[in-house]
């Protein structure tokens, strides 16, 4: 009567989760969502999202009271300064294959008089949006991408400035008039030296001399004024350094620079034909050791050598030692058309990933991502605005690449000329007395 052998729970659950884990951590790995929204090449200050988790972003409750349990619809801003480019965007992104979200709820809109951002439109009877909620959807086809490496961000500027110059030819036409507020879809606009609005025109790039001056008062402005001279010589650095000197302008180099640091995103990202080459060994190292432990050392084998259990579990383990080593290599930078409208709340509990299967970016957002801003416009004087988070972000570089600090608002009208020291001097003043003050 031959014996048998009952596997040792606490063996069997170790090769379990050896081989669960790392056969979910290949697909997630691989469908990535990242925190990040902006990453500086600076030893004085490291905006890598390394601390960041991989798999759990965004997600804590909201620190801002919101005003109303529902949202309702909201009265769209006539401004052609601030909402310049974005009727043909959403024209094209409603008409793009494979794009996905419900325009009745979700459009750009004007906030605290100059602020561009998304509003989360809604009848009065619908509730706020629930956890993992769905909303949008973007195809990789109208997604520019550079490999993550030091020419990351010069790449990408690069890629957008070539399809700015091609305007209504472009595959990402809409993109390019959103990013130019207009200037971009406009068959008879000059490529050889006219330089966009700026995308971010209080970032201290666009401060004057004197608004500078106000950051030497204390220790932590003057390190984010050496912060921002240590980036504009890596900028120039990179201009001199390849060809592009040879098709932009420095000034239309410095707005696509401008424009991939304040609104591109970080990951891993690979659909399931690029996966596969890691997901094959990852399905199938655990396999083949529960097959070979199971036929030639447990079955026939009542104390099994632990040398060989050994040997099994250093093959259930092959697809971690996989993610480690390729997880680094694998990083691209990508701008998400309509995604990185949002404008940025650290708390708001939003996901962004990549769906392996169709090959699409997806947006999922939560009740928390909804604030009801004030707006005199409205009835009620609030106004829905739907918010995503970029991550853990520092005082220093919200101030550099994007030109806000949370809880500092603007009223001031929009102008025309978005480096207009006289109508944005006093913003800047409140932005430099702030960061002072917290830093």
């Amino acid at each position: 009567m031959s014996k048998r052998f009952v596997f040792p729970p606490a063996v069997l659950a170790t090769i379990l989760f050896i081989s669960t884990t790392t056969t979910v951590t290949a697909f997630t790995s691989n469908s990535n969502h990242h925190s990040s929204k902006s990453f500086l090449q600076s030893s004085l200050l490291s905006v890598s999202a390394s601390n960041q988790s991989n798999n759990n972003l965004f997600g804590a409750r909201i620190h801002r009271h919101v005003q109303s349990t529902r949202c309702y619809s909201s009265t769209s801003s006539t401004s052609s300064t601030v909402l310049g480019g974005v009727s043909e965007f959403e024209q094209w992104l409603q008409t793009t294959k494979d794009c996905q979200y419900d325009a009745s709820s979700l459009s750009h809109d004007v906030f605290f008089g100059s602020l561009r951002g998304l509003t989360f439109a809604c009848n009065e009877n619908q509730q706020l949006p629930q956890p993992n909620t769905k909303m949008l959807q973007i195809p990789q086809s109208i997604v520019l991408r550079s490999k993550y490496d030091e020419t990351w961000d010069s790449s990408l500027a690069h890629q957008l400035w070539n399809q700015v110059q091609l305007r209504d030819k472009s595959n990402i036409s809409g993109y390019c008039a959103l990013l130019t507020k207009g200037w971009a879809g406009s068959s008879d606009s000059d490529t050889t030296s006219y330089v966009p609005p700026s995308t971010a025109p209080d970032a201290i790039r666009h401060w004057t001399t004197s608004q500078k001056e106000r950051l030497n008062q204390s220790n932590a402005g003057r390190k984010i004024l050496e912060l921002h001279q240590t980036q504009q010589d890596q900028w120039k650095a990179k201009y001199e350094k390849n060809s592009i000197k040879n098709e932009m302008t420095w000034e239309q180099f410095v707005w696509a620079m401008e424009v991939v640091h304040s609104r591109s995103f970080r990951g891993t990202f690979e659909s399931v034909s690029e996966s596969l080459p890691t997901l094959i060994p990852s399905i199938g190292a655990p396999a083949l050791a529960a097959i070979i432990g199971y036929n030639f050392v447990i079955k026939d084998n009542p104390y099994p050598n632990d040398a060989a259990l050994l040997g099994l579990g250093l093959v259930a383990a092959i697809p971690t030692l996989i993610n480690v080593m390729s997880s680094s290599s694998k990083e691209s930078v990508v701008l998400l058309p309509m995604i990185d409208s949002a404008n940025h709340l650290e708390s708001a509990d939003s996901l962004i990933e990549l769906d392996p299967v169709s090959n699409c970016f997806t947006l999922s957002v939560g009740p928390n991502c909804v604030v009801m801003e004030e707006d005199e416009q409205q009835g009620d004087g609030t106004k829905p605005q739907l918010y995503i988070s970029y991550g853990t972000k520092k005082d220093s570089e919200l101030l550099l690449n994007y030109g806000f600090l949370p809880g500092v608002k603007t009223t001031s009208p929009p102008q025309d000329n978005d480096d207009d020291s006289s109508s944005n001097d006093d913003y800047r003043k409140l932005l430099a007395d702030t960061f002072m003050s917290r830093n």
